[in-house]
């Protein structure tokens, strides 16, 4: 991912903070999504797209106060809104995410997502990191 792609998802990833419930009404968030999103790329890239996403889909982490659905919620807000995205469309939550990951049948495209998915993971975490984190 170059330097202009990377910054034009994170702004994405600025815009969708609060409206997945990442970002509290205090301008917070709980250190712990720093921690669960960090960890997301690593899943997905140690056990493929569809069990990294099945395991955040689980509505609360077992360690932590925090919903992970809301970190795919993020992801999946961020690619309805990434023009440059086009290799599987009706993306724009978590469960449409989860959706199209299972119905995505064309390896080509299931890459294409998988990519897509980690960028998005990568610039939401290094947004999450640019606000005050608060201790859950």
């Amino acid at each position: 991912m170059n330097k202009k792609r990377l910054t034009t998802l994170m702004q994405l990833a600025d815009g969708v903070l609060r409206p997945s419930g990442i970002l509290k009404a205090n301008g917070r968030i709980e250190d712990s999504y720093n921690g669960q999103t960090s960890g997301f790329s690593v899943t997905v890239a140690m056990s493929g797209l569809l069990p990294a996403l099945v395991i955040y889909y689980q509505q609360a982490s077992e360690s932590r106060n925090i919903n992970r659905k809301n970190i795919l919620e993020a992801i999946g807000l961020m690619i309805s809104q990434d023009h440059d995205f086009t290799a599987v469309s009706n993306i724009n939550n978590a469960k449409s995410l989860l959706r199209a990951a299972i119905e995505t049948r064309n390896k080509a495209e299931n890459k294409k997502l998988k990519q897509e998915v980690i960028d998005c993971a990568i610039a939401l975490k290094q947004i999450i990191r640019t606000y005050e984190l608060i201790e859950s």
